[in-house]
């Protein structure tokens, strides 16, 4: 009953066919990127500001 279903089906088709290597790959390089990008962004707003607020990050 549940192979029935369009949803269950469409997201099997899907994950069967997508290349799984260069897909978890790109996500972790997308992390990597936010994670990177949202660092440096408190790094430069604490020197503009004069703080030391992020000091955890150096």
């Amino acid at each position: 009953m549940r192979s029935d279903s369009f949803l269950y089906k469409f997201y099997y088709q899907w994950w069967k066919n997508i290349d799984k290597s260069i897909f978890f790959i790109i996500s972790l390089l997308f992390i990597i990127g936010l994670f990177f990008s949202l660092v440096s962004t408190s790094l430069i707003a604490s020197d503009k500001l004069d703080t030391n607020s992020y000091f955890f990050f150096f």
